[in-house]
């Protein structure tokens, strides 16, 4: 049985992160139809695939599938319906989720970062980085997963040595 959610903070935000094994269900209740800016989490999934089903029968496109790399602030539909959407886990997966709630009603401005094993991003001053899945290295010092990157010099050049998910915070 999955984890429950496990608490972070992360530059200033409070972060939770969430697995699940395959097989396992989940309920997402909404209700009120929403325009994908509006949704009151941010999520990132990071391993696995997890498959829904909408409700709603006004709700006639299929839901996409939660797999490594689906960001909601990008991913998520345009309008997102009221109803339940239920969820079952067809592999072990991982999630992070950022709430509203949680952090005083405001959400963080955010972006994803997705890296194959080998490929490489360069990192800017003030960039701030969580590395979720994955490990890499900057300036041949590992970087494991969990780690925050506050980055404060030029120049420096994040490779992955396996696949990587990460957030920015913007």
């Amino acid at each position: 049985m999955g984890a429950p959610y496990e608490p972070y903070t992360v530059f200033g935000w409070k972060i939770h992160r969430k697995t699940l094994d395959a097989g396992e269900k989940y309920i997402a209740k909404l209700p009120k139809d929403v325009i994908r800016e509006r949704i009151d989490n941010i999520s990132f999934w990071v391993k696995g695939r997890i498959e829904g089903k909408h409700t709603n029968p006004a709700y006639t496109d299929p839901i996409r599938p939660r797999v490594a790399g689906f960001f909601t602030p990008t991913d998520a539909p345009e309008l997102v319906l009221s109803g339940t959407i239920e969820f079952e886990c067809v592999e072990d997966s991982e999630w992070w989720c950022v709430n509203y709630i949680s952090n005083r009603k405001k959400l963080p401005r955010m972006k994803s970062l997705v890296l194959k094993a080998g490929e490489t991003v360069p990192l800017n001053i003030g960039d701030k980085l969580l590395v979720c899945r994955g490990s890499g290295a900057v300036s041949e010092k590992s970087i494991p997963p969990l780690t925050a990157l506050d980055v404060k010099n030029e120049g420096q050049i994040l490779l992955a040595i396996t696949d990587l998910y990460g957030l920015y915070f913007l």
